[in-house]
């Protein structure tokens, strides 16, 4: 019976040392999250304070070139943009009839932008990867074929003005 009793006991105080374990490994796995979740806070706290620092220089540059009263080219890091760039023409539709209120505010057209940091090739492809974007969406209805046009005249004039320029080129 002793037998019994000490091999209970032994036992019970196996379990008591693994509770004791598990209780202290879930203590570190809290300590670790709480240590992650305070990380992470902080980094989302950076990052909005970052994304507003930047939206503060951009409008500040975006109404800085609004005041150039130049018809010559307008260099940012040396990244050569039209005067006009936001009164693009294509075709029968207008760019700015078809812009969304963030746009406008940009104050630069996003694909001048493109355009400036892409190669020919891929601006091209952004250009197609838009129209089919906008041939298979159906968030806005006629909205999104304007827009879809828009893009698609954009390219006829951006493969038309390479060609010139290729055969201009070639002499």
């Amino acid at each position: 019976m002793i037998e019994i009793l000490y091999i209970a006991l032994f036992v019970f105080g196996s379990l008591l040392v693994k509770v004791f374990l598990d209780l202290d490994r879930l203590k570190e796995d809290r300590d670790y999250i709480i240590k992650e979740v305070t990380q992470t806070q902080k980094d989302i706290t950076n990052l909005n304070r970052d994304v507003e620092v930047n939206k503060r220089w951009l409008n500040s540059l975006v109404i800085e070139v609004n005041k150039l009263k130049t018809s010559k080219v307008i260099t940012i890091d040396n990244v050569e943009l039209p005067k006009d760039f936001g009164k693009v023409e294509t075709g029968e539709i207008k760019v700015n009839n078809l812009h969304d209120g963030h746009y406008k505010a940009l104050g630069i057209e996003p694909w001048d932008i493109l355009k400036a940091n892409m190669t020919y090739e891929e601006y091209k492809g952004f250009l197609k990867g838009n129209i089919q974007k906008y041939l298979h969406r159906n968030k806005e209805g006629l909205k999104d074929y304007e827009k879809l046009a828009n893009y698609a005249n954009k390219l006829v004039k951006e493969v038309k003005e390479h060609d010139s320029n290729n055969t201009n080129n070639k002499g």
